[in-house]
């Protein structure tokens, strides 16, 4: 049973990592990531339905695109398997508290995550995600009833 939520888990994270994957890339390119259907980055073929399972897709398709065959690049399943990873990991280390500080455990390492990842392709972080990932430390720091005064003078 521990096993399949583990597996359930870590597909979850997939699945957001495939997100974060469409945030970063068209967040950098101006593109609007809520609106528009995934497609290829060479031909910019629309992807169908099962081009969009996380890792599986990449593996099925040999890391190619369907149309083009160009090669699809290895930073999509890298951070499609570290966020499925961070969510095990989040989870696994967090098993004592209560749902809503896991879930804050897990915003704030997304929020990470994607400051990583467009630091790394696009050289970018942005404000927000920064501002971001500072107030949900600072709720979450709240929430667990830590002094704040000596999380505040860990900055200085």
């Amino acid at each position: 049973m521990e096993l399949l939520v583990g597996v359930f888990i870590f597909v979850c994270g997939l699945f957001v990592g495939s997100f974060l994957n469409v945030l970063i890339d068209r967040t950098a390119r101006n593109e609007d990531f809520v609106r528009g259907r995934s497609y290829c980055e060479s031909c910019h073929h629309p992807l169908i339905w099962n081009d969009l399972f996380p890792l599986l897709s990449f593996i099925s398709l040999r890391g190619r695109c369907r149309y083009c065959s160009a090669k699809i690049p290895p930073w999509l399943p890298l951070i499609e398997l570290a966020t499925g990873t961070t969510f095990i990991l989040v989870v696994k280390l967090s098993l004592n508290l209560s749902w809503w500080l896991i879930l804050l455990r897990l915003a704030i390492s997304l929020l990470f995550l994607i400051i990583f990842f467009t630091d790394l392709k696009y050289r970018l972080i942005y404000d927000l995600a920064i501002y971001l990932a500072l107030a949900l430390v600072l709720i979450y720091h709240l929430i667990n009833g830590n002094n704040l005064g000596s999380f505040f003078s860990t900055l200085w």
